[in-house]
């Protein structure tokens, strides 16, 4: 091995469970990350571009979740003044992680490894005001979605988190000017095609209707829920995951009918899809569509749109290896 630089020390010493191998043998294998790669990718914490470039090189040969994996073991010692670029690079590269559906939920997804990367970062920086400036210049300057609205999420002062003794990056008074620079982001991505695509738009539409207004919200998705098209695609995005593991792991798909009525016209869209046949749709659109019917039949019967967690039929029900 060679010399290690003054920032990547720490972790290697022979017993550290992830390099006692490497200090006896000669070669990296194919799925794993040399110490050389690391502590390059380590200096273009300074460079978002660079980073950037470096971990698509990465992702190309299947190694992008052994980079960030290698990385949580320095999320406290990456330098404050690299912050910013290193934020910025994030965030771009959010909306392109991969989906929070790992096999294993003990396992950490890149985007926690990301927002991990973040939190410990800044803490680095004793004073508030100044982590703020440096969380806010970063989301200025990025264009992704995903990360920024779960960094500022984060910042909210909600549930028990302050009872619990969570420590938060900025101030109170400062969240408001960081959940401006969101919701200008997804005004921004709601004038194409990105944010319609985006995996995470549910999540976006509760964020973005709690940060500005309700209106609003159901007057985007309104403009592009005019047919049946559109509305088969609402209920797809409205569609509810609840995951389980055991032996297996295990996927049921279920319609929230409050949420429904939360963002659109139910009695609109029951009579626009109500006209749909299942025929030429995409999986995930006939699981949609089979659930809001199932959904509307359960309160049509007087029972509680909680009682999908009671429905014995598992016809949609995906198990992943």
């Amino acid at each position: 091995l060679s010399m290690p630089s003054q920032v990547s020390a720490f972790p290697l010493r022979v017993c550290h469970p992830d390099f006692f191998d490497k200090y006896f043998t000669l070669t990296i294998a194919d799925d794993d990350l040399s110490q050389a790669e690391l502590d390059h990718l380590l200096k273009l914490t300074a460079d978002a571009k660079g980073f950037i470039a470096a971990c698509d090189a990465l992702n190309k040969r299947g190694l992008s979740k052994v980079a960030f994996d290698r990385l949580e073991a320095y999320k406290e010692h990456i330098p404050v003044q690299n912050m910013t670029a290193l934020i910025e690079a994030l965030c771009n590269m959010s909306d392109s992680f991969p989906a929070r559906r790992q096999p294993g939920f003990l396992e950490m997804d890149i985007e926690t490894h990301a927002t991990r990367l973040v939190y410990f970062g800044l803490k680095r920086e004793p004073d508030p005001k100044k982590r703020c400036r440096i969380l806010r210049d970063a989301l200025a300057r990025s264009t992704g979605l995903a990360l920024p609205v779960h960094l500022v999420s984060n910042e909210e002062r909600v549930g028990d988190r302050e009872a619990r003794g969570h420590e938060f990056l900025v101030e109170e008074g400062d969240v408001p000017e960081l959940r401006s620079i969101c919701v200008e982001k997804l005004r921004a991505a709601s004038n194409g095609r990105a944010l319609r695509l985006n995996p995470q738009l549910l999540s976006f539409l509760f964020r973005w209707s709690e940060w500005t207004s309700l209106e609003e919200v159901r007057a985007w998705l309104a403009s592009h829920t005019k047919n049946a098209k559109g509305s088969i695609w609402l209920l797809t995005v409205l569609l509810g995951e609840m995951h389980s593991w055991g032996r297996e792991h295990r996927v049921r798909y279920y319609i929230h009918l409050p949420t429904v009525e939360r963002f659109t016209d139910l009695a609109k869209l029951t009579q626009c899809v109500g006209e749909l046949k299942e025929t030429d749709f995409s999986k995930r659109e006939l699981t949609a569509l089979r659930e809001f019917k199932k959904a509307l039949k359960r309160r049509a019967e007087g029972k509680s749109d909680e009682a999908w967690k009671d429905d014995h039929e598992y016809e949609d029900e995906e198990v992943n290896d």
